[in-house]
């Protein structure tokens, strides 16, 4: 699944503060983690949760360039990922690199170390 979120830097001149951009830029990211999780489910229902087929893999979508800050990243996932907890999903998340920003620490009770992986997982 391609998805986009909104590009509040490319936009950063129309509003003084980028926070002012947060509660839509919030909406369309859970709207496209919400998207990606809705055909990740019936992926696994067409192929019985079969061959990997429950598996989903989300990055944070928006934030770098696009300046999305990773709190909000982080809230839009939790938000779709909360209406999923009842589907055999294995969820992972994958970042640029290591360690996991701090923002995505909730969605998986991640330790801070430097060992930390650049990717986590948790069965949803």
């Amino acid at each position: 699944v391609f998805c986009s979120a909104f590009p509040v830097h490319y936009n950063s001149h129309v509003l003084v503060d980028t926070h002012e951009w947060q509660q839509l830029a919030v909406h369309i990211l859970a709207a496209s983690f919400e998207t990606v999780l809705r055909v990740a489910v019936l992926n696994a229902y067409q192929h019985k949760a079969q061959y990997g087929s429950n598996k989903v893999f989300l990055t944070c979508l928006g934030a770098g360039a696009f300046g999305n800050s990773d709190t909000w990243v982080a809230a839009a996932m939790q938000e779709a990922l909360s209406n999923f907890r009842n589907f055999s999903l294995e969820v992972y998340v994958v970042f640029y690199s290591a360690p996991v920003p701090e923002a995505y620490h909730s969605l998986f009770d991640v330790a801070q170390t430097d060992e930390t992986p650049s990717s986590v997982s948790q069965n949803w």
